[in-house]
């Protein structure tokens, strides 16, 4: 089965003179998921329904997945069993984001074969959907966590994980407010009702969460929310880390942290938020570098859906981003890739190219993978 993906990043004309800065835009979109149906592979779904402002556990939630569905119990848990392992996800990113040309671009997979829709419904509270990973055989631990309906605060980030690593910290760069830029984390809890008017709800040190960031009262400029990995095992693949954005009473996307393996890359930047049009620009990115309340990160706009990420850059900025390294992606039941770059070059056929683009101009560029079935 081959599965083109909606992918399609972009080197964008800047208009400009010889010499001069070209970004490139990698827009990666989650393609259409095949059916996988007929390979009849099925994993086991099981997790946790808590609250994400009190983290206590919530009974009668009702979870779909699959075509399987289960109410949870008095502690919030719940088990789904013989749930269909889904079909193929076609995904990607790219970096560096912008520099001179000629520019190389190294293109990472990050496409699943097992990829199933999961929705939390509970009265009284925002629904949840977001895809879940499982592979044949698996047992697949979620978190779900679930915002109270009615919510009146400007942004709410509610960020969950596994059992490694123990420690994710959630921490908030606001804007300057007032003549002071602050930063809201375990040493500084910050407060809702008077400046910074951001707070951090708990520091969660015992893995899983829920840490709750939440904006009650926007200023102009820009906020940069940020995951710390403070300590523990395993690696930024496996934490299971997720945050679900809320707007008001509305869920406005869920992003996972993107694969890596961990070396000194001890951050996950996840967003900026501007304080003006409260609008949400995911970055989304791992990286080594301590970000900082005066840092500038560049931006990264992408669809609410999750992971769905266009990466545009400022064509002035010519440094080399080393936004996604030591990316890699367990994609064992896919067997081939197949990438169009989209400026009359020859295809390649590895799974993270490096191509170089030698002329300035606007180019679509399509990944197609394959499980090797019909």
């Amino acid at each position: 089965m081959n599965t083109p993906a909606a992918n399609e990043p972009e080197v964008s004309d800047a208009g400009a003179a010889d010499n001069a800065t070209h970004p490139v835009d990698a827009n990666t979109t989650l393609s259409a998921i095949s059916d996988l149906a007929e390979h009849v592979a099925t994993c086991t779904v099981t997790g946790r329904i808590v609250d994400a402002m009190t983290g206590d556990s919530l009974e009668g939630a009702l979870i779909s997945v699959g075509g399987k569905s289960a109410d949870s119990d008095m502690n919030g848990e719940f088990t789904i069993t013989d749930v269909p392992v889904g079909g193929l996800s076609v995904e990607f990113s790219a970096s560096p984001l912008s520099g001179d040309t000629p520019l190389d671009v190294s293109f990472y997979d990050l496409s699943s074969a097992s990829s199933q829709e999961l929705s939390v419904i509970y009265g009284g509270y925002i629904d949840l959907v977001y895809d879940i990973e499982c592979t044949a055989g698996s047992t697949v631990s979620v978190h779900p966590v679930l915002m109270p309906a009615g919510t009146a605060n400007d942004l709410t980030a509610v960020l969950t994980w596994g059992e490694n690593p123990s420690d994710l910290d959630s921490w908030l760069f606001t804007p300057e407010i007032e003549g002071t830029a602050h930063k809201i984390y375990y040493g500084n809890k910050g407060s809702l009702t008077e400046i910074p008017y951001a707070q951090l709800d708990v520091d969660d040190t015992s893995s899983y969460g829920p840490e709750t960031m939440t904006i009650s009262q926007s200023y102009p400029g820009t906020y940069r929310y940020t995951i710390h990995w403070f300590s523990g095992s395993g690696t930024w693949t496996t934490a299971g880390a997720t945050v679900n954005i809320y707007q008001g009473s509305n869920c406005t996307g869920t992003y996972f942290a993107p694969q890596s393996s961990l070396g000194d890359e001890s951050y996950w930047e996840v967003l900026e938020y501007d304080g003006t049009s409260k609008t949400v620009t995911p970055v989304n990115r791992i990286t080594s570098e301590r970000p900082s309340a005066t840092a500038a990160i560049d931006a990264v706009d992408t669809a609410d859906t999750a992971n769905n990420i266009k990466i545009p850059s400022d064509a002035d900025d010519d440094r080399t981003d080393a936004a996604i390294e030591d990316v890699y992606t367990d994609s064992a039941e896919i067997s081939s890739w197949e990438w169009d770059f989209g400026d009359g070059t020859p295809s390649s056929y590895e799974k993270n190219p490096t191509h170089t683009y030698i002329e300035e101009g606007e180019f679509d560029v399509t990944l197609t993978v394959s499980d090797g079935s019909d």
